[in-house]
């Protein structure tokens, strides 16, 4: 994740980190290399758009890694994608077994105190930007 001391904006990849997100979940995939990113935005309209990737390891570099990443990405109501994001996780527990997902939502808090959490789970990886 790269981030700018004083951004308003986090650029995790190709999900936008600002202050229209509801929530982001997080799923490594045991014994199969690959793991799961999801973020859940509200849209102005009153829907909401999720953005989410497969990740299929090539090697163990958090940054500038060869790793394959499909992303995709949808809208809906917000029960609708919610009940996506539970069925990724049955799927994967299907099919490759017991899978932890990590799940963080706004509930309540600040963009910036959403942030701080964020940055604070154990998948998340920074570097400091200089933006001019």
């Amino acid at each position: 994740m790269r981030t700018d001391q004083d951004a308003s904006v986090v650029l995790l990849v190709s999900i936008v980190l600002d202050n229209t997100i509801y929530g982001i979940w997080y799923m490594a995939i045991p014994n199969a290399e690959q793991d799961w990113l999801a973020a859940i935005h509200k849209l102005d309209d009153g829907q909401y758009k999720m953005i989410y990737r497969h990740r299929y390891y090539r090697d163990d570099k958090a940054h500038d890694s060869e790793d394959e990443k499909n992303w995709y990405a949808g809208t809906g109501d917000l029960e609708t994608l919610l009940k996506a994001v539970r069925i990724a996780k049955k799927s994967s527990e299907l099919f490759f077994g017991p899978t932890e997902m990590v799940s963080l939502t706004r509930d309540g808090r600040s963009f910036e105190e959403f942030m701080e959490e964020f940055q604070a789970l154990p998948f998340v990886h920074t570097e400091k930007l200089n933006v001019h």
